[in-house]
């Protein structure tokens, strides 16, 4: 069996794992779309501006939201430095309108962000690292957090990705959440496939599994569907 054929098996078992089914604490399908764009107008510089949002689909049983909402929508810059040793130095801002078309419930969060990543090397694999702090500003209060990600990617035919192939990608991430009231820490896991159109071009679909709260007694499983569409100056 080709890697192609194993990556969409896999990709459809984990979607459907996203479906509400009887007796699973999965009580909605969670939909998060983005477009990013990504340029370099001076050398060791890269800028990369994103569009995103959440939608949420309940099932009948819930009665926390209604069928369907638009949970938030929000739009980031970021800059990155690289130096010659190939690791990135990057800060950021994002703005998050949360329930933008609800106006019973609609809030904000202003999130700064700043960010470490390198690139190590097993064998001829690939692994990219990533250590971020964020300072989260809501109206409900503020809170700080604490990420490393760890993601792994490589060609479905061959040891080159080249235009017009597809790509797996996985990647698990360890949050730390402090805030005046508590801790919280959460993880991340992310399976993925890509379509690398172009140099400039790339789409990007997979499946999040979060678990939330692990150290706080009552932690949560949640699964979420991401597709991103990747274009490059």
């Amino acid at each position: 069996m080709s890697y192609t054929k194993l990556a969409c098996i896999i990709f459809l078992l984990l979607s459907g794992l996203s479906i509400p089914k009887k007796g699973f604490s999965q009580s909605a399908i969670r939909w998060e779309p983005e477009l990013s764009y990504t340029w370099e107008p001076f050398q060791h510089w890269s800028f990369n501006s994103s569009l995103g949002g959440r939608n949420v689909w309940m099932d009948e049983a819930s009665k926390e939201l209604e069928t369907y909402d638009w949970q938030f929508m929000e739009g980031q810059f970021f800059a990155n430095y690289e130096f010659f040793n190939g690791g990135e130095l990057g800060g950021g801002y994002k703005y998050r309108m949360i329930a933008p078309f609800n106006d019973e419930f609609s809030g904000y969060e202003h999130r700064l962000m700043q960010q470490y990543a390198f690139v190590s090397f097993v064998g001829a694999r690939r692994l990219a690292h990533r250590f971020r702090a964020e300072q989260r500003i809501r109206d409900a209060g503020t809170s700080s957090r604490f990420r490393y990600r760890l993601s792994y990617d490589f060609p479905t035919n061959g040891q080159q990705l080249d235009p017009g192939e597809t790509y797996l990608i996985f990647s698990e991430e360890v949050l730390w959440e402090l805030n005046a009231y508590e801790n919280e820490l959460d993880n991340r896991l992310y399976l993925g496939i890509g379509w690398y159109f172009t140099d400039k071009r790339k789409l990007e679909a997979g499946v999040q599994y979060r678990l939330e709260a692990i150290n706080m007694g009552s932690s949560e499983s949640i699964f979420h569907i991401v597709t991103s569409y990747y274009l490059n100056q």
